[in-house]
């Protein structure tokens, strides 16, 4: 082996054979991403619901099938992958898990010496329902000491990449520099995945909080029923512009109508002005034909002075012959 002089020497920690023995650590852990607030209050508020059930309480995994934890761990997987942020695996609960009821514990031997409130002040929000869920099973049974001892045991054999940096610390004396600096970064990575990460996610990936607040209230529902609400808000959706378009339409058909009055009156107005112009022209074609006939003689005066004027030719010749005739 490579590293065997290494494993040998009593100077070297289990943090160093961890990281010498997995050397795909770092990549495995790029892998898997951070854990969003929204699925880590879920897989809490799961994870506490079924305490009891999930600890040394299933069947044997060589008779009866698989035991209880690990249908719990495929169900928290599947409630907390449907959220939609990402496609978290049972390994990745698990260690979640563990992690976090390390850093419960962690803080329980602390509220000794700090206090309930400061123990709380110092937990993220999500950690508070697992905290009242241990206290509660403490007061009132012996199972959280043997849930303790039997995840300090599973800790110290098989450390995980969640867990690594709070089970196992490296030492001052017996530890070379790159050693040291390696594990500062593993520590910085773990602050900033339990504390930084669910806070600096991107808005993009936060939930709605419509959907925020059916998930509080209701709780995990299956994926057949999230698909059939999912189904009935396209059905409203897909009425509700149907009847945006009917609207648009009775706007639409208003507008026409409006425009259709608008020409009639305008038509209106036009047909009164013709009739105006031409009744003008009738007064005014009458007015003219009226004057014309007064300065006019009549007829009757013009036939009178006409046969006057004929007699009076008619009598004048007669008049003269007469006094021309030759005297006898």
């Amino acid at each position: 082996m490579r590293f065997s002089s290494y494993e040998a020497s009593p100077g070297i920690n289990s943090y160093h054979r961890l990281l010498f023995s997995s050397p795909n650590t770092m990549k495995d852990r790029k892998k898997a991403p951070p854990f969003h607030e929204c699925e880590l209050k879920l897989l809490m508020r799961l994870y506490c619901d079924s305490y009891e059930e999930y600890h040394g309480r299933g069947r044997e995994p060589g008779k009866c099938g698989p035991s209880d934890k690990k249908h719990l761990l495929q169900h928290f997987a599947r409630e907390v992958s449907n959220l939609g942020f990402y496609q978290r695996t049972e390994k990745q609960i698990e260690e979640r898990l563990r992690a976090d009821c390390k850093r419960v514990r962690k803080h329980e031997r602390a509220r000794i010496h700090e206090g309930q409130e400061a123990v709380l002040n110092s937990l993220p929000t999500y950690l508070h329902q697992l905290y009242e869920c241990r206290k509660n099973k403490a007061n009132g049974s012996g199972l959280l000491n043997l849930h303790d001892e039997d995840y300090d045991i599973n800790d110290d054999e098989t450390p995980t990449t969640w867990n690594k940096v709070e089970v196992i610390t490296p030492r001052e004396n017996n530890t070379p520099l790159g050693e040291q600096q390696l594990g500062q970064a593993f520590m910085e990575m773990e602050d900033a995945e339990d504390d930084i990460a669910p806070a600096s996610t991107p808005l993009s990936r936060k939930l709605p909080r419509k959907l925020t607040k059916t998930i509080r209230s209701h709780g995990s529902t299956s994926p057949t029923d999230r698909k059939a609400m999912l189904y009935e808000e396209e059905i409203k959706l897909s009425l509700l512009r149907q009847q945006l378009a009917v609207e648009e339409m009775k706007l639409i058909m208003i507008k026409n109508d409006l425009a259709r009055a608008q020409l009639e009156r305008e038509t209106i107005a036009t047909e009164r002005e013709r009739f105006e112009l031409e009744r003008a022209r009738q007064d005014k074609a009458a007015h003219d034909l009226l004057s014309n006939s007064v300065r006019l003689p009549g007829p009757c005066e013009h036939l009178n002075r006409k046969t006057e004027s004929r007699s009076r030719a008619s009598m004048v010749p007669l008049g003269v012959e007469a006094l021309k005739a030759p005297q006898h």
